[in-house]
């Protein structure tokens, strides 16, 4: 049950150490929604109630959209909502694709959000005017794709190191 080894490295960043791959199921993954719902509320970006203790639940389908329709069907069995963020860029699918515009419905007809997953680092963007147009962009994309406005997005900004 979800037992990690932590290792520090320089006082910020966290290295995973002997981490228990049989963890990784559905019949670990549903018990693991059962500890959240039982600490707390699920909510959505839209929905945020701080007087009560809440959780966001969130993916980010870097991979697999065939997964993370899985996991919205098991989401959906324990009456739990997330939001699936997805990545127009992943090398791992293409976003185009029928078949994933297809995943990103039935994760929708689940009852859960899906926002986009913003890379500026894709686009070599250099202002903020730049980083403004290239969300607009895969925003009007991304809600043509799928039939439906979508209200939030994180954005993920690579600043080179030399």
């Amino acid at each position: 049950m979800f037992f990690f080894k932590q290792k520090r490295i320089r006082n910020t960043v966290y290295q995973m150490r002997d981490y228990f791959f049989e963890d990784f199921t559905i019949a670990s993954y549903r018990c693991l929604l059962d500890i959240a719902k039982t600490n707390f509320e699920f909510t959505d970006y839209n929905c945020i109630d701080d007087s009560v203790r809440f959780i966001l639940w969130r993916h980010d389908i870097d991979y697999s959209p065939h997964r993370a329709l899985r996991l919205a069907e098991v989401e959906y069995e324990r009456n739990v909502q997330a939001t699936y963020f997805v990545w127009l860029h992943s090398n791992m699918y293409h976003f185009f694709e029928k078949e994933i515009s297809d995943i990103l419905q039935k994760i929708m007809d689940y009852g859960h959000n899906i926002g986009l997953h913003f890379d500026a680092g894709y686009y070599g963007i250099l202002n903020e005017q730049e980083l403004e147009s290239h969300i607009r962009w895969e925003r009007k994309i991304l809600e043509k794709t799928i039939g439906k406005k979508i209200f939030f997005f994180p954005v993920i900004i690579q600043i080179p190191i030399y």
